[in-house]
Order: C-alpha cells, then sequence, then structure tokens
C-alpha cells in the first residue's frame, strides 16, 4: 500500500479534535447540506419527513467566519438545526433563514407565497446567532446531559 506524506511538522497533527461546542455568539455560516453534497440523502436540505411523520427542512450550518469575517478557529465546524414546517414558528425560522441567507427577498416569498429552496447556494453566507445548551444524547436517554449548540436566530436586515 506504502506511505502516505502527512504534514509531520505542525504538533497539531497529532492532537485530539475537540468536540466541545462553539462558544456562544454570532458567527458567519453557510449550508453544508445542499443537494449534490457529500451527506447522508434524508439529511439533504430539502422537505423531508421527520420521525414522527411532519415535513421538516434539515439544516446543516458549517461555521466559515467571525461575524466581523475575520478567520476562526471553529472554521468547518457544523451546527445542525430543522424547520419543523408543521408548526408556524418552523415556518418562520425557514423564512428568516432565506431572508439572512439572501436566497430569496421579503416580496418573492409573499408573491410565491413560501420559500423556493433552489434558491440557496453553497456560496451564501449568513449570520447565525447560536447558543449552548445541555442536552441528553438521543441514543442514550438515560446518559449524561452534554453541551450542544443550537441557533438561536438567523440574522437579517
Amino acid at each position: 500500500m506504502g506511505i502516505v506524506n502527512i504534514n509531520t511538522q505542525s504538533e497539531d497533527i497529532f492532537e485530539q479534535q475537540s468536540f466541545e461546542p462553539i462558544p456562544a455568539g454570532v458567527y458567519l455560516f453557510s449550508l453544508g447540506n445542499l443537494p449534490g453534497s457529500a451527506v447522508e440523502a434524508k439529511k439533504t436540505f430539502a422537505v423531508q419527513t421527520s420521525s414522527k411523520g411532519t415535513p421538516i427542512v434539515p439544516v446543516q450550518l458549517r461555521c466559515e467566519a467571525n461575524a466581523d469575517g475575520s478567520e476562526t478557529k471553529y472554521k468547518g465546524r457544523l451546527v445542525f438545526d430543522n424547520c419543523a414546517l408543521s408548526h408556524e414558528v418552523g415556518q418562520k425560522k425557514l423564512v428568516h433563514m432565506a431572508l439572512a441567507f439572501g436566497a430569496i427577498s421579503k416580496e418573492e416569498i409573499a408573491a410565491a407565497g413560501g420559500v423556493d429552496l433552489e434558491r440557496f447556494s453553497p456560496m451564501l453566507r449568513a449570520k447565525v446567532e447560536i447558543g449552548v445548551k445541555m442536552e441528553k444524547p438521543f441514543n442514550e436517554p438515560d446518559g449524561e446531559a452534554e453541551p450542544k449548540n443550537v441557533v438561536k436566530r438567523y440574522l437579517f436586515e
């Protein structure tokens, strides 16, 4: 098979990657699960059916920079969100996300009567305020609560 060349000059190469949540604050994010990207089909940015049988749009946000555009050590880290379309709160979240990413204007949403998911692009960036909450692991209901990132709001003008 052979040796794969790796730059071993940096000590960082030997450090474990942290899975601590990104500190609460505002960051620039891109969408990491648009159709055609390397994610599971059931998590693609499209209307899906939740485990409860209701329509949702799963959102995978990829941290790109601090809110002011400067570099962040959290670049590439993922934060997950869902827009539950059977609830007004989830519909509002999807509208706010579309406006924050600049994918579609308020007037276009009103005229179309909804949000066209095909208008989102991997090149778009949005300011997103994230927080940290304590949550038990999904597959371990008796496990200890762990800190997890959550989307507080999508910021738009």
